[in-house]
């Protein structure tokens, strides 16, 4: 799946696809998953992120000339969002950039809001710094997959309100179709953590193991992450989640230093050995088949940008 962020794609506001209790959600990217096998682009915002229908089944005679002689490196799973290790930095509440300059760093600003996040790794630990210009509540989710997908995947969060950081996870009211909700944890965690107000907002910071257990999120340096935010309606969390309650994009974080998996990650070669058998090209190899799908994929997304630039431009 590939997440591209251009001009042309504008805000585009929904709910969260499925459930009884949808939420609010919009994104200013637009998320496409190209078929590996066919070439074929499908739509990326199905239930859940999941495809729904085929954008454009490919056919090279579809795409201009200069488009298919052309190469480019893609990484799959890109992200600014590089969570180094470093020197574990004091939790008291105060975001010191002595403490934090070495610290990966990324800004959410939907819904009228401004969430700027701050994390690194020391010592098995992860430490979080969050910023944000409301005092409603928040909530941080992590799952240990750079896919985007349901928030029913994700398997940590914490909930930061006026009563600090506390640890939930996502609880299925009964299938897809129910939805789900934020349920707090039955076990106390003991979680470092100390959070401050600010003139407009509130400032949290907090420590959570890297390897979280049963229940809980398992991170790996080297791998990819995934986190999202959901923005409460209101300063103190109810007990379930509103149609008020919204939705953030998700985001792909680095786990202790920029990954360089580019299009092969591991979960790629069993697929391949799946579809082709033991005779599939090894984890890494850029020849044969794969390389074929490769460019499929790169000439595919490319021709889709521009196919959109171009109706964007028609509509304006």
């Amino acid at each position: 799946m590939y997440d591209i962020t251009d001009e042309s794609i504008k805000s585009s506001p929904g709910v969260t696809a499925c459930g009884n209790n949808p939420q609010k959600y919009e994104s200013n990217s637009l998320d496409i998953h190209i078929d590996a096998v066919t070439g074929d682009i499908w739509d990326g915002e199905g239930c859940g992120g999941g495809p729904s229908k085929i954008l454009e089944t490919y056919n090279p005679s579809n795409y201009p000339e200069e488009l298919l002689n052309n190469k480019v490196d893609l990484s799959q799973f890109h992200s600014e969002f590089v969570i180094n290790q470093g020197d574990a930095p004091v939790i008291d509440g105060v975001i010191n950039n002595n403490e934090w300059s070495d610290a990966g760093y990324t800004k959410i600003d939907q819904y009228g809001r401004t969430v700027e996040l701050w994390s690194t790794i020391s010592n098995n630990t992860m430490y979080w710094a969050v910023k944000t210009d409301t005092k409603q509540w928040i909530a941080l989710l992590q799952k240990a997959s750079p896919h985007h997908g349901m928030a029913s995947e994700f398997k940590d969060v914490k909930l930061l309100s006026v009563n600090g950081v506390e640890d939930y996870h996502i609880k299925s009211l009964g299938g897809m179709m129910r939805g789900i909700t934020l349920e707090s944890d039955q076990v106390i965690s003991n979680l470092l953590q100390a959070s401050r107000d600010s003139s407009n907002g509130r400032v949290y910071e907090f420590a959570m193991p890297l390897q979280g257990g049963e229940g809980n999120v398992d991170l790996e340096i080297g791998e990819y992450s995934s986190i999202a935010l959901y923005f409460g309606a209101n300063e103190i969390y109810s007990g379930s989640l509103s149609a008020n309650d919204a939705f953030s994009k998700q985001l792909v974080a680095h786990i202790g230093g920029d990954v360089m998996n580019s299009v092969i990650t591991t979960d790629v070669p069993a697929a391949i050995i799946a579809t082709y058998g033991e005779a599939a090209p090894a984890p890494g190899d850029r020849t044969g088949n794969i390389a074929f799908y490769i460019i499929i994929a790169v000439t595919g997304i490319m021709g889709f940008v521009l196919y959109r630039k171009v109706y964007h431009t028609r509509k304006t």
